[in-house]
């Protein structure tokens, strides 16, 4: 037997022992278990237009933690919420047809670190955001031998302007030509518009500071310059095609995904272009 094979022989040895040393040390580690939200505090959140679902996640840490399952009891916390109002003037509790709580009691499974309270939001409008509504959402109570953390137990959520199904993220792709055809540029980006009503957004142009105002009706686009963009003087371009939306309400993204067809013209540097672009949700 040779002192190379010996010598290794004895480090696989001495590497098992330590790692099953390891293991036993590991197993003897108890970290006791806390359960916290970790968007405690104010934030602020964009709230689609109608019904929606907001998911407030829970969180537990711990190692070796003797309880199997974590039940987590949260609930609307007024007290909080009027001890916020003392340092934080001018907000108001989100009235209860705004918002519906089917079961207060959310369960971190085993292996598990995350629960999500399912929040129903209801009857959003667009006025909605005249008013500087908080949702104040508090733990309650644990499962036994179950801590909380009391710097993380309380959410305050603010619901601080209001978005449109159409508000989504969009990968962009066209061109835009000269009044001749000439291809002038490629148009290859990713966007997200900005809500102004229900059925309108505003999405970026292909030059700079140039904003366009799409309107959804009934599958069709009307395109217009957004405020601030007159210069462009942006126009619809049926004669290259007519603009149009295809798509439907998808629950899992709390958005509509489809895609815009858009034509249309406009004028930069005192020249006049076409512009034929497509709008494609995307993750």
């Amino acid at each position: 037997m040779s002192i190379q094979y010996r010598l290794l022989k004895s480090l696989l040895l001495v590497s098992v022992f330590l790692f099953s040393s390891c293991e036993k040390g590991l197993d003897s580690i108890h970290v006791e278990s806390i359960v916290y939200i970790p968007n405690s505090g104010l934030t602020s959140q964009t709230v689609l237009l109608g019904e929606s679902v907001y998911k407030l996640g829970v969180y537990k840490s711990g190692v070796n933690q003797q309880t199997s399952t974590v039940k987590v009891n949260l609930e609307v916390d007024q007290e909080a919420f009027a001890k916020f109002l003392t340092s934080n003037p001018g907000y108001e509790l989100l009235p209860t047809a705004n918002y519906d709580i089917e079961a207060t009691e959310v369960a971190i499974g085993e292996g598990q670190e995350r629960a999500d309270l399912n929040i129903r939001l209801t009857n959003i409008t667009e006025a909605f955001v005249n008013k500087k509504y908080v949702l104040p959402i508090g733990i309650r109570s644990v499962s036994s031998d179950v801590k909380i953390n009391a710097d993380k137990k309380v959410a305050f959520l603010y619901f601080a302007r209001f978005r449109s199904a159409y508000e989504c993220k969009y990968k962009v792709f066209g061109q835009v030509t000269d009044q001749a055809g000439n291809f002038v540029k490629k148009v290859d980006e990713v966007l997200i518009p900005s809500s102004v009503a229900a059925n309108i957004i505003d999405v970026t142009g292909p030059e700079t500071a140039m904003k366009l105002r799409l309107t959804v009706q009934n599958n069709k686009v009307m395109i217009a310059g957004a405020p601030g963009s007159e210069a462009f003087n942006i126009q619809p371009n049926p004669a290259k095609g007519e603009s149009t939306y295809a798509g439907a309400f998808d629950v899992s993204y709390q958005a509509n995904k489809g895609t815009f067809k858009l034509f249309y013209s406009y004028v930069f540097g005192g020249k006049p272009y076409n512009a034929a672009v497509d709008l494609s949700f995307t993750l």
